[in-house]
């Protein structure tokens, strides 16, 4: 019996090992288009990326005091291709708002907590661990592919009809338009919609 045990672990660590590193390269950066693209990671927090009708990139950081707002770690190196955006020590309950051109191509990454992406027009990749994830999609006509995974969890799809909960739920659409989605969570809530963002 031990011996079973012994193995069955073996395997489950195997098997949580290939998972880690098929989601890392989920929204991995050198899928994106060599312009226009931002890559973003975030350790955790609340945060919304909107995407809105100029060429920089703004970070605001809402609901905390001014002691903890300094504590916060926001970079954002425009020089580099594709834009990199680097959040951490965000103070626990506040909300960040970070705009990008809504043109961009965007793959975020994020520990924990709560993720939004809102009138981004270009191809979306954005990996969650754990928490929720929703993406405003756009219209579903614009994708040839589209890709969605939670594993454990609930992924309610409305964009493409779709709503699922339990383990290991995906989806994959195909489609005659140009941009592409990739969307993972780990443990939560992934929401796929074409319309404005819940509040």
């Amino acid at each position: 019996m031990k011996r079973f045990f012994g193995i069955l672990a073996i395997v489950l660590l195997i098997v949580i090992g290939v998972v880690y590193s098929w989601t890392e390269r989920i929204a991995d950066g050198r899928k994106l288009p060599s312009s226009n693209s931002v890559k973003m990671s975030i350790a955790s927090g609340g945060v919304t990326i909107n995407g809105v009708p100029t060429n920089d990139y703004r970070v605001t950081l809402e609901d905390a005091s001014p002691e903890l707002t300094k504590r916060a770690k926001i970079e954002i190196n425009r020089e580099h291709q594709p834009v990199v955006i680097t959040l951490s020590h965000l103070p626990q309950g506040s909300r960040v708002r970070v705009e990008v051109p809504e043109t961009s191509n965007i793959a975020v990454t994020m520990g924990a907590g709560e993720l939004q992406l809102h009138n981004i027009h270009g191809s979306k990749y954005a990996m969650l661990r754990s928490g929720k994830l929703l993406i405003d999609i756009g219209k579903r006509g614009e994708y040839s592919k589209a890709e969605a995974s939670v594993l454990a969890g609930a992924l309610h799809a409305p964009a493409f009809d779709a709503d699922k909960g339990g383990m290991f739920r995906c989806l994959t659409t195909r489609g005659s338009g140009k941009l592409s989605l990739d969307a993972h969570v780990s443990a939560g809530e992934l929401v796929l919609q074409n319309g404005p963002l819940e509040k």
